[in-house]
């Protein structure tokens, strides 16, 4: 027992020490630095002014760069307008062929809300209407636009499908009886 209180002791005489120890070399730091900022005020304050220099450069660059920045992404934003403004103009069309463009959109947009391919939906177009998308069908089935749907498909419109109603109508239509309306099956 006696062994267990000595180590005990020593080890507590150990810690205090060297806690003195390092309170006095943080005593000794904290003396130095007072010290060496006394002597030198007017290099600190040189000192502190070029870093506020530097600070309001820094600000002005800032400024440019925000600007620059700003211009940037107004002018993303434009294109990204331009963008929707040219797909909402190629969506809304109601006659002539389809561009190479709005072919693109249309077989995208039917491919990944169908899973049916590109390739599939282009021959089905193809075959009904060679991408006209005002066509109607002159045997008198009233069938019309890119799919040639009957009339009761897209009646409750009110007028003719444009090419985004023409393929929303297709997308429900395939949801219901898969590609039998067009004699395929998949």
């Amino acid at each position: 027992m006696n062994k267990k209180n000595n180590l005990k002791n020593i080890y507590k005489i150990a810690i205090s020490f060297s806690t003195m120890i390092f309170s006095i070399n943080l005593i000794n730091r904290v003396i130095v630095n007072a010290v060496t900022v006394d002597y030198r005020p007017a290099q600190m304050l040189t000192s502190l002014n070029g870093v506020a220099q530097h600070a309001y450069n820094e600000q002005e660059l800032d400024l440019k760069s925000k600007q620059a920045l700003q211009d940037k992404i107004n002018a993303q934003r434009r294109e990204e307008q331009n963008a929707i403004d040219r797909q909402n103009q190629i969506w809304s069309q109601v006659d002539g062929v389809a561009s190479i463009e709005a072919q693109n959109m249309v077989l995208e947009k039917l491919q990944s809300s169908t899973g049916v391919s590109k390739e599939q939906w282009n021959q089905i177009i193809y075959r009904e209407s060679k991408w006209n998308i005002g066509i109607s069908n002159f045997s008198g089935s009233g069938a019309y636009g890119l799919f040639q749907m009957l009339p009761f498909h897209w009646n409750f419109l009110g007028h003719k499908p444009n090419l985004l109603e023409q393929v929303n109508i297709a997308i429900n239509l395939y949801y219901r009886a898969g590609l039998a309306p067009w004699a395929l099956t998949v």
